[in-house]
């Protein structure tokens, strides 16, 4: 018989409402959708609140309807302008002066016990600061000075805390925060008071005491700088600590995360070098040989021939980049810089989980990644003597052709490395006379020259309809287009989750870049790309900027561990005991900080994005597109003879499932190419040239010639956003949903 639903709804803040979407299963297996409409009866609200009344009772009314899904208030909200209401001028005005009436109180206070702390130290024992009695003070101050670092570092890793998601963004601004902080400040003060008050009543006893030596007096930051830059042992076990937590980062779980589109597209490509001895794909009736990542699948095909054909081997390679790419970190940093920098990015490096994702990835940016970082160190090197020399500068030619038929978006870097090669030999040029400089970049040029010509060649005689790469990048000013954005990388690769904390750094570190030219030649690279990707680059997307990661490490990092030397070297001469463990925590606590930061490990500091709520693509640890695999292998154990199969990623589908026999796709968001094979004129996929079904009208002729129809609407999101709402409505009240995952659906319609 017929069955009614009963719902009781209360709103504490708001009117009452209700918005209800849902699937009813009856027990012949078929599903129905329903939701609530103007067609639902409501009972009117009194004080007392609803109450349970008959069916037929005339108390019942017709549903409100106040929107309608995807409409306010459940839905996308609309842009309205929002009428702001300012206080009155008198108000403000105070409320400014107010503020600044407390800031400058607390500042003048801080400076005058300051001041004080540091005379009082001046007159307990002048001698033990500097051996110049006239600068004895001026010692003193410095040594106060010092003094104020472990309060502001514990505020400052306070104010860290709050982009913390697991702490309130009010936490750094609670009373007990500062006043802890005023404690660290005040003991750090009284210690140093009490040490020089020690060692005047040992200057004046009966018997002088010796004095000690210095490496007695400075025991803990001595020992720490000693341990960190020359105890060898200690700094190997490091890197080894270092290189397994990495290594394990990446090969653990590598073949977890399901294949997607574009790391299919490699797969095929390696599986035709071993079917046909060079890279080709079969695209619909046509062979098309690769014409881009054309060095890509080589590293794959080794992994394939010795280790066999499987998800593992195929991210493979990347995986021993990656691994490769955390030891030469520390190699280029500790030559180029120092030790403790090295160490310190490649720990950076190696927990990032931007890097652990690409390293997990068979694509090209972590080969791009490795590759470039080794041509930038080399033709450092080769720069940075007074003649470059041969052995330098062929390798990188050859390294550099590898790398732009990896990728030819690494072309960029051509560009960074003249620009690094003037800033480094500033007014010196003689470098324009050395021949075999000229004679790589004319192998380099001729390199691009062919490749470029190539895939012109082999791309010319195909018509595509579509937005994508497949349809032609011309590298051309995009100032003009209307889609040009210029914060994108900003926000998406400097500005993004554990890159912000280094962006930071780096911006603070400008004046170091200026002295030291490992710096100098880094940021060069770092901002030649990043412009000429803004500017001259079509369809931005984070993964383009992956292979410049490894400078804006180098600069993040040198800038923390430089300004923490330049502190210690203040209190330089000063013998205090009490220094040696200020400047002790100079150099630990903030390279800590500074790891802590950039990995989700520890702290999650999710909010530093640009918007933290919308993360950016492969930046969050284990966070995946889509659940292709366990939703294909539904379809494979299901599937009977002379089903036919529907996919948003065919080429997945047909991965994991074994079968797909077309693409869905009403809006042209994705490129598709026209076929002619002299008996159908058709649209085809770009990926193995399955016919294109272009809206309902393509559907239901499918429907109409088979018995049984899949649609694996794998990922969901994407198969939602390249479709119609009539084939979406269509597909949800006619087709059974027979298995569901993240970000995965697969339909079934049965005759």
């Amino acid at each position: 018989g017929s069955n009614s639903l009963g719902i009781s709804v209360h709103g504490e803040r708001s009117s009452e409402a209700l918005l209800v979407d849902g699937l009813i299963v009856y027990r012949n297996g078929e599903t129905s959708w329903f939701k609530s409409d103007s067609s639902w009866n409501a009972l009117p609200v009194t004080d007392l609140g609803s109450q349970p009344s008959e069916l037929q009772s005339p108390d019942w009314r017709n549903a409100i309807i106040v929107g309608s899904y995807p409409n306010p208030p459940w839905g996308l909200l609309q842009k309205t302008p929002k009428i702001l209401l300012d206080l009155p001028t008198p108000l403000r005005t105070l409320t400014w002066l107010s503020m600044g009436g407390y800031m400058g109180v607390g500042i003048l206070m801080t400076l005058l016990l300051w001041v004080f702390s540091a005379y009082l130290r001046f007159r307990l024992n002048p001698v033990s600061l500097q051996q110049t009695p006239d600068s004895s003070f001026d010692q003193a101050l410095i040594l106060d000075t010092l003094a104020h670092f472990p309060s502001a570092l514990f505020l400052g890793i306070c104010y860290l805390l709050q982009f913390d998601v697991r702490f309130d963004y009010s936490f750094p601004f609670q009373p007990w925060i500062l006043a802890v902080a005023v404690l660290i400040l005040l003991g750090f003060k009284l210690a140093l008071l009490l040490e020089a008050k020690g060692e005047r009543q040992k200057s004046q006893g009966d018997s002088p005491s010796r004095p000690w030596p210095r490496a007695l007096r400075l025991p803990p930051d001595a020992l720490t700088l000693t341990l960190l830059e020359e105890n060898k042992k200690f700094q190997l076990l490091c890197l080894l600590i270092i290189g397994i937590c990495g290594t394990w980062l990446r090969l653990h779980n590598i073949d977890y995360e399901s294949i997607n589109g574009d790391e299919c597209g490699t797969f095929r490509d390696a599986l035709s070098i071993l079917n046909g001895g060079f890279p080709f794909r079969l695209v619909g009736p046509y062979i098309k040989p690769v014409v881009t990542y054309e060095m890509l699948p080589y590293p794959i095909v080794l992994s394939f021939l010795l280790f066999g054909i499987s998800d593992f081997t195929l991210r493979l390679p990347s995986a021993l980049f990656g691994i490769f790419s955390i030891f030469f970190i520390f190699y280029v940093g500790s030559r180029l810089f120092n030790r403790r920098i090295g160490l310190l990015a490649s720990a950076v490096f190696a927990f990032m989980p931007l890097s652990i994702q690409w390293a997990q990835n068979d694509r090209y940016p972590q080969h791009a990644h490795t590759l470039g970082l080794v041509i930038s160190y080399l033709f450092f090197r080769a720069i940075n003597e007074e003649r470059i020399r041969p052995q330098y500068i062929y390798p990188i030619a050859i390294l550099y052709a590898w790398t732009y038929l990896t990728w030819e978006g690494t072309g960029f870097l051509l560009g960074a490395l003249c620009l690094g090669l003037i800033l480094v030999r500033w007014r010196d040029y003689k470098w324009l006379k050395e021949r075999h400089l000229w004679s790589a970049l004319i192998l380099i040029g001729v390199v691009v020259l062919v490749q470029m010509c190539r895939r012109k060649l082999y791309t010319a005689k195909f018509l595509v309809v579509g937005e994508g790469l497949l349809s032609g990048v011309t590298l051309n000013p995009n100032t003009l287009d209307p889609l040009y954005d210029p914060s994108y990388y900003l926000e998406n690769v400097f500005w993004a989750e554990n890159h912000a904390m280094l962006s930071a750094l780096t911006a603070v570190g400008l004046p170091l870049f200026i002295i030291n030219p490992g710096l100098r030649y880094f940021a060069a690279i770092l901002v030649t790309v990043w412009f000429l990707f803004t500017n001259f680059f079509p369809l931005p997307t984070s993964r383009y900027l992956y292979h410049i990661q490894p400078y804006l490490i180098f600069l993040g990092v040198s800038t923390c561990v430089y300004y923490g030397d330049y502190l210690i070297s203040l209190g330089k001469g000063i013998l205090s005991q009490i220094k040696g463990y200020i400047n002790t925590l100079i150099l630990v606590v903030p390279p800590i900080v500074l790891f802590l930061a950039t990995n989700p490990f520890v702290l999650q500091l999710y909010r530093l994005s640009y918007a933290p709520d919308i993360p950016v693509v492969d930046t969050r640890y284990r966070t995946y597109q889509s659940d292709q695999k366990t939703s294909n292998r539904y379809i494979k154990e299901h599937l009977r003879e002379g089903d036919y199969v529907i996919a948003s990623t065919p080429d997945v589908t047909r991965y994991y499932a074994g079968q797909a026999d077309a693409f869905i796709e009403s809006f042209t968001n994705l490129t598709m190419a026209y076929a002619d094979d002299h008996e159908n004129h058709r649209f085809i996929d770009k990926t193995l040239g399955f016919p294109v079904l272009i809206g309902l009208k393509d559907l239901k002729e499918a429907l109409n010639r088979h018995q049984r129809v899949w649609v694996a609407a794998v990922p969901n999101s994407m198969f939602a956003k390249l479709n119609t709402p009539e084939v979406l409505t269509y597909v949800n009240q006619n087709f059974k949903v027979v298995y569901e995952s993240y970000n995965a659906r697969i339909y079934l319609w049965e005759k």
